[in-house]
């Protein structure tokens, strides 16, 4: 028997180095919870908040060297979408399995410290979701604070029950390829170009 393992699924991990500028960032989320069911969430602008600026830099920075890794042929990935989450402490709530539509690559910033956030292998979900014995259908995420990872969009996760006794602090992106895409392709047909605002 021969196997060979094609088109592997990469998850990106980033770290801020400014710490010191986390506890203004827990404090700005905690106040623009919008909205909560059993997570508090903000609004998705948060790109555009002064507030945030620094963070972003580095955010577009990673995004940078995300395209520059897998030479996608865009001018860049541009953030579309951001926004925190707040859990709270003991309360066992979690992130329930999803994927991104509408993004091409999405991340998760760790403001603090939490539960797991986990990864699934998309091999098992596209038709009878039968899960695999040895347990290499899933990849767990222990959350490092100042950490940020970024993930094709497509790819199934969710967050295990938050059980500690600290609120468990998050900020999402969601992104789309920006400036010219597909410039050096031979069908241009395929070539694009949009701007995000």
């Amino acid at each position: 028997m021969k196997i060979e393992k094609v088109f592997p699924i990469e998850i990106f991990s980033f770290q801020y180095d400014q710490l010191d500028e986390l506890p203004m960032l827990v404090n700005f989320i905690e106040n623009n919870i919008t909205h909560q069911v059993s997570i508090g969430m903000t609004q998705g602008d948060l790109h555009k908040r002064d507030e945030t600026q620094n963070l972003v830099k580095f955010f577009n920075n990673s995004l940078e060297q995300y395209k520059n890794y897998y030479e996608y042929d865009c001018e860049r990935i541009s953030i579309t979408s951001m926004w925190g989450n707040m859990t709270d402490a003991f309360s066992g709530d979690r992130h329930h399995q999803h994927k991104h539509p509408l993004s091409f690559v999405s991340g998760v910033f760790y403001l603090t410290e939490g539960s797991s956030t986990m990864f699934f292998n998309p091999t098992n979900f596209d038709m009878f979701h039968v899960w695999k014995t040895n347990n290499n259908y899933e990849y767990e995420n222990v959350p490092k604070v100042g950490e940020l990872i970024l993930f094709p969009s497509t790819l199934q996760h969710c967050t295990k029950p938050h059980t500690s006794g600290n609120h468990r602090h998050t900020i999402s992106i969601n992104t789309i390829p920006a400036g010219k895409v597909n410039q050096y392709a031979e069908d241009k047909a395929t070539t694009w170009e949009i701007e995000v605002k």
